[in-house]
């Protein structure tokens, strides 16, 4: 029987291990992005002319988390290249929320349309309920865009 002491050294050794594999996989996954044109592809969505284009959907491998109800980070995802979108998808639809926000980047989470993330169907805790509904992927709008958006969006109303 495990203690609190060995359940949470056991936490810990899990999360060690998975972030020295997203390490590797990520390295391989730049190198690929590189060879593929993805790279390429990711750093002109940035630019002032490709709006259209400037979200980026990345499909979930796994995720492992050592407190999911805390702090939820792209760090705690492996995550594959699906494609680009614009950001009106991401506005539009209730199934996308917000996850969380770092450095220059606003991170959402879709979920399948029928689940109610708000109502507590999912998990009691709402961040816990986004990762585990969370439709294999995850979208990422820089501020700019955001920004940009919700200003059009305001000044349509």
């Amino acid at each position: 029987m495990m203690n609190g002491y060995d359940k949470l050294l056991f936490k810990l050794l899990c999360w060690i291990i998975f972030q020295c594999g997203r390490l590797v996989f990520c390295a391989v996954q730049k190198i690929n992005w590189t060879l593929n044109g993805t790279h390429r592809q990711l750093e002109e969505s940035r630019l002032d002319k490709n709006y259209d284009k400037c979200v980026q959907v990345m499909d979930i491998v796994t995720y492992h988390s050592c407190d999911a109800l805390t702090k939820v980070s792209r760090r705690d995802f492996l995550l594959t290249h699906n494609r680009f979108e614009s950001p009106d998808y991401v506005i539009r639809n209730s199934h996308v929320t917000l996850l969380d926000i770092e450095d220059e980047t606003a991170i959402f989470v879709e979920s399948l349309p029928e689940k109610h993330l708000w109502r507590s169907e999912v998990n009691s805790f709402y961040k816990a309920a986004q990762v585990k509904a969370s439709k294999s992927s995850l979208r990422s709008v820089s501020y700019k865009w955001l920004n940009v958006f919700l200003f059009s969006l305001i000044q349509m109303n």
